[in-house]
């Protein structure tokens, strides 16, 4: 699923259980999985593979296109906090 989301803005993927691929096309974003002890940072051009899936937060540091690729496709859009 491709995802736009502007600068400090959330979405929350419930991605199941699998691998999780976060591919970003333009910006960065900063990406954090619940029970896992590494954050990770995407930018333009690059991709991770987050080994398993779970509660995900993915949050633009710039306005940010990016793809999440996952066999669950659920998705929910969180406010940033003021």
């Amino acid at each position: 699923m491709e995802i736009q989301l502007s600068e400090r803005c959330v979405c929350s993927p419930r991605t199941g259980r699998g691998r999780v691929t976060v591919k970003c096309h333009t910006g960065s974003v900063w990406v954090t999985r619940a029970g896992d002890r590494n954050d990770y940072l995407v930018s333009a051009g690059e991709e991770v593979l987050v080994p398993r899936g779970g509660r995900m937060v993915v949050m633009a540091l710039e306005t940010s296109q990016f793809m999440v690729e996952t066999g669950h496709r659920r998705w929910t859009l969180l406010p940033h906090p003021a």
